[in-house]
């Protein structure tokens, strides 16, 4: 079985008071806390790279997507605004995605396409410094 074979879990948490706090996505047996802490939205660190219980599983990128539009959902069904919304036009401009390589156009008012704004909501793993080509650099 594949993990696109099994449904997706629920979101549980709140109520959203105080400074901060954790949330839990429940997917069968296993819990995933989120952590979130209250600005004028509910700003979420969505970190679905792994289950805590198995740091070296790692949980594929199409599934945290579905769990990052999961989340848009339950949030929307209890009428909050977080920091992991959707942008609210998703009409595509005529202009290229700011993504590496990528070839999709941009949302408007926005540097991304929806591939890339969703891949930004979600943690990512750090990337290592590339070398640098500046020539005006003192050795």
């Amino acid at each position: 079985m594949t993990e696109s074979d099994v449904p997706l879990g629920r979101f549980s948490g709140g109520p959203f008071r105080g400074r901060d706090g954790f949330m839990t996505y429940q997917e069968g047996l296993r819990s995933l806390p989120i952590y979130w802490e209250l600005s004028t939205v509910v700003c979420v660190y969505a970190d679905f790279r792994c289950w805590p219980d198995s740091p070296n599983e790692r949980i594929l990128e199409g599934r945290q997507l579905e769990m990052l539009q999961a989340l848009r959902a339950w949030f929307s069904s209890l009428n909050i605004k977080s920091s992991v919304d959707a942008p609210a036009n998703l009409v595509e401009d005529t202009v290229l995605c700011h993504g590496r390589d990528c070839t999709r156009m941009r949302l408007i008012n926005q540097y991304y396409c929806s591939y890339h704004y969703d891949l930004s909501c979600l943690a990512r793993d750090p990337v290592s410094p590339q070398p640098s080509n500046n020539r005006w650099r003192v050795p």
